[in-house]
């Protein structure tokens, strides 16, 4: 085994990791970009600039990613943004990301 297998191999599973972990944030950021606040967020001040910041934040990276467009922010509802967006998500990490549905459990072949 060559010296560059062992890194291909590390390199796919860090990549893997990576995709999982926003695969689990995504929903977060929609939600963010909506406007809803996390409970870390709920302790900034309701007439402070944090909030917004955190709302544009959220929004301009879900388009810059290729997530969601500006339109379809402002149009779907949460639940529809944060499926088009997982599905964008899982469709750009191909095989990276395991195709159960979060929540869902594999079943082995025990009985």
């Amino acid at each position: 085994m060559g010296e560059g297998a062992g890194s291909d191999t590390s390199t796919i599973r860090v990549q893997k990791q990576a995709a999982r972990r926003l695969l689990n944030a995504l929903p977060d950021v929609v939600r963010i970009a909506y406007g809803w606040l996390t409970p870390q967020m709920q302790e900034w001040p309701s007439d402070g600039p944090q909030r917004q910041r955190a709302r544009d934040a959220a929004r301009r990276g879900l388009v810059e990613a290729g997530y969601l467009t500006d339109t379809e922010l402002d149009e779907l509802t949460v639940w529809q943004a944060t499926t088009a967006a997982v599905a964008r998500l899982r469709a750009k990490a191909g095989n990276l990301l395991p195709t159960e549905k979060r929540g869902q459990r594999r079943r082995s072949g025990r009985r």
